[in-house]
């Protein structure tokens, strides 16, 4: 693989650092909104995207201030020639998020999303398991995806994409890529916090429900109620229910299990993931490294349409085949 030059621009998501590339072809060489201090020596700071879009960089990982300028500051990174991993979701719109896909595939740039998902265990070994047909015909999928309430949730959805954008998304992600297939069609609700204080008007709940491709229903359960006692960041369970047997991963209990006439524990070494491996060896010209744009998307495409739906009281939404 090529030894990639990678920008940093902004601090408002998971941004990387030199601990996440460690091993890996690529060096942080060039900063802009994040403090030098956390960052290599040999970077360099800059005042704006566009100087440090102008340092000689392969690729820039994006996490906008705002997440409704993060489209733009994309598009200016793709336009500049450089590859783009960006937080979640890249753009607010489909309209957007469409013409940057487009943008990147006449440029010939890797455009990818920091989208660990389904890629990272317990869940890698689940779809693996659900593809081989350990469950049989899969026919419902269930999907919790949960995190601490925090006072620094913004309420305004244009900073982080909201709680659908930034947080179901992730729910989403794993119905599709661990054995539901595409979602056609997607129905949401969701509920403000309430109450009094600054925060009461907070997005803090949600319910997704999904048909995936081949009539697989999917429930995602999304939400900022995920107590100290749990011990961890992420409360997270993903079920898929087969006519052989169900297919269960909770992190935290190292391992898969299958349940079906008798019951198997498949243990895994939680949290490897290779996907950040594979977006650079994406960048390095590696054509098979990630699934195809419109399927590494997808599910942020299902995200803005369950977004749509929640706002217009729960209408099913279609997306297209």
């Amino acid at each position: 693989m090529t030894h990639l030059r990678i920008g940093l621009y902004g601090y408002n998501g998971h941004q990387l650092d030199a601990g996440a590339l460690a091993g890996l072809p690529a060096d942080i060489v060039a900063l802009c909104g994040i403090d030098p201090s956390r960052m290599p020596t040999q970077a360099t700071s800059h005042a704006s995207l566009s100087s440090l879009l102008g340092a000689g960089i392969d690729a820039v990982s994006i996490c906008s201030p705002r997440r409704s300028d993060q489209a733009g500051d994309i598009r200016a990174a793709l336009e500049a020639g450089c590859h783009v991993l960006a937080e979640k979701p890249a753009a607010m719109t489909p309209g957007d998020l469409r013409r940057l896909l487009d943008l990147a595939a006449a440029r010939r740039l890797v455009l990818a999303e920091m989208g660990h998902t389904g890629f990272e265990e317990p869940f890698r070994t689940l779809g693996q398991l659900a593809r081989e047909g350990a469950a049989g015909r899969i026919r419902q999928v269930l999907v919790q995806k949960s995190y601490p309430a925090a006072d620094f949730r913004p309420v305004d959805e244009a900073v982080d994409g909201g709680l659908l954008l930034q947080c179901a998304l992730h729910g989403i992600r794993m119905a599709e890529w661990i054995g539901g297939g595409p979602v056609r069609q997607v129905s949401a609700r969701q509920a403000a916090r309430g109450g009094e204080g600054a925060q009461a008007l907070l997005v803090d709940a949600a319910a997704v429900h999904m048909i995936l491709d081949g009539e697989i229903l999917g429930l995602v359960t999304a939400n900022y109620l995920n107590p100290p006692a749990t011990g961890r960041w992420g409360y997270e369970l993903v079920r898929v229910f087969g006519e052989r047997a169900v297919l269960e991963a909770v992190p935290g209990e190292g391992c898969v299990r299958v349940l079906g006439d008798t019951a198997r524990r498949i243990p895994v070494e939680e949290g490897r993931s290779d996907y950040l491996a594979r977006v650079l060896s994406a960048m390095s010209g590696r054509k098979d490294a990630l699934p195809p744009p419109d399927i590494l998307f997808h599910p942020t495409f299902a995200a803005m349409e369950a977004r749509r739906s929640a706002r217009s009281g729960g209408r099913w939404r279609s997306l297209p085949g």
